[in-house]
């Protein structure tokens, strides 16, 4: 889940802009979640007839209606190839910039979701409308004492990372080592050699990897195309004759050789005995509710999030994440810079797509940072996208920036080449309604206040995102 809420924004006096992580989001929800187990039980027809979701676990394919006031939704759908949170379906096909006029039917979303997003988000106003299907699995979750489904595995390589990654810089003497052994194993049940804690990037690198990646392949595609290199004439036919084989290309080598590139039909291919989707959204549907703990609290106060981080509106006297080292707690992410460092201007032209301007006291000056997807910012292209770049984008509707840049391809006669390519660094507000530099969900109606105000009836949209939905 990831998305801009606002723009632009400039701290005002009494606030500051902090820029929060959850620490190993995925490693935690693989230890701490709960899993589905075994196979389900499928509900269909009759069994749906007065069924308590929240008295079941496992997935579930349904119609809702969400609420007209939520300011971040809960439950997501796949629209226009984007991961999208809207509380209109019509409003999110179409990209609708304007006030929402649909009816509940236009409304309404259907989606296959796991149970525990849907009970939270029938807590948060949403309601089933209609229950298709629902597959009911028995459970699996770590608390301390029984073992969850991978908590053996995870740590085994939580142990390997935390090793390598060194003794922390407050470690100094034998006493401190000694504290800091104990206090991990009392907070994550692993107990960590004190031989072994020497820094080791590659060997961090390499758990780190594997901590993170390992849920993935429970939900990978599985008929994916394959290459075999052929000689024989008889192994040609053999595939191109084969009625559960798709023959997608054939490349000559030389008189004697040919590269040919096939797949199995979708009825045809074999499942991967690693595949198992129910367990790949388990994790993902967690992941999103752990960040959802906090973009709830923090309402619209919230800048940016991106899966496993939130860039959010610090003001004293109102909610503040608690911050710490183990897993599943947040982190803050402007320690680089110093104690007590905090952003002063924040700007992003969309998902993935962002910059700031951070204050450390230590230092007493201010740096600037700019991340933007698919595009590797070095010194000479630093000088087009930056900061004052993409915030000029925003506020004063400047064009496009075209980056050229090199890269390293592969033919389809194998050969290694460097091409020059070109990438277009703009805006792109497509996944919520933006008015002004402030957005809502798509559907969203915020209710008069007491004053009167309506937020709705401010002008429209921004210039970029219009212009953003043309080029689709």
């Amino acid at each position: 889940r990831t998305g801009n809420i606002k723009s632009h924004y400039k701290a005002k006096e009494g606030e500051k802009i902090k820029y929060i992580d959850i620490c190993s989001l995925y490693p935690w929800v693989c230890k701490y979640g709960k899993f589905p187990i075994g196979h389900p039980k499928v509900l269909l027809s009759n069994d749906l007839i007065d069924l308590d979701v929240t008295k079941v676990d496992g997935i579930i394919k349904c119609k809702v209606l969400p609420p007209q006031n939520l300011f971040h939704p809960v439950l997501p759908i796949k629209l226009n190839k984007k991961l999208m949170f809207p509380l209109c379906f019509s409003c999110a096909k179409s990209f609708n910039q304007g006030e929402c006029c649909h009816n509940t039917e236009e409304r309404a979303i259907v989606g296959t979701w796991v149970v525990d997003e849907l009970v939270k988000a029938l807590e948060k106003g949403y309601q089933v409308l209609q229950i298709y299907e629902v597959w009911d699995y028995k459970t699996e979750q770590y608390d301390g004492k029984s073992a969850g489904l991978f908590t053996e595995m995870m740590n085994k390589f939580i142990k390997i990372k935390q090793e390598a990654s060194g003794w922390p810089s407050n470690c100094k003497t034998f006493e401190q080592k000694i504290a800091y052994i104990a206090q991990f194993f009392e907070k994550e049940g692993i107990h960590l050699d004190f031989d072994s804690i020497v820094t080791n990037p590659g060997l961090r690198s390499l758990a780190k990897l594997i901590l993170n990646s390992f849920f993935g392949k429970f939900g990978q595609r599985e008929n994916q195309a394959k290459t075999k290199i052929v000689k024989q004439s008889t192994e040609l036919y053999s595939l191109l004759f084969d009625p559960a084989i798709e023959v997608v290309g054939i490349l000559p080598i030389n008189d004697e050789t040919l590269v040919v590139n096939y797949k199995y039909k979708e009825e045809s291919y074999t499942p991967l005995t690693t595949v198992n989707v129910s367990i790949a959204a388990y994790v993902t549907a967690q992941a999103r509710l752990k960040l959802y703990s906090y973009l709830d609290q923090l309402g619209e106060r919230v800048l940016y999030f991106d899966t496993d981080s939130v860039i959010y509106i610090s003001r004293e006297g109102e909610y503040e994440p608690l911050t710490g080292d183990s897993l599943g707690d947040m982190t803050n992410e402007l320690e680089c810079y110093g104690p007590g460092s905090y952003i002063t201007e924040f700007a992003s032209g969309g998902p993935k797509n962002y910059g700031f301007v951070v204050y450390s006291p230590t230092q007493d000056k201010c740096f600037q940072s700019c991340k933007v997807k698919g595009i590797s910012i070095n010194h000479e292209v630093s000088k087009l996208v930056n900061f004052d770049t993409m915030k000029n984008m925003i506020i004063n509707e400047e064009p496009p920036q075209k980056i050229l840049y090199k890269n390293f391809e592969r033919t389809a006669e194998h050969l290694v080449l460097t091409v020059q390519r070109e990438k277009i660094f703009r805006p792109n507000l497509l996944k919520r309604r933006f008015i002004s530099y402030e957005s809502y969900p798509y559907g969203y109606k915020k209710f008069k206040t007491e004053e009167g105000e309506d937020n709705d009836n401010r002008e429209s949209s921004f210039a970029e995102a219009t212009m953003c939905l043309q080029e689709q």
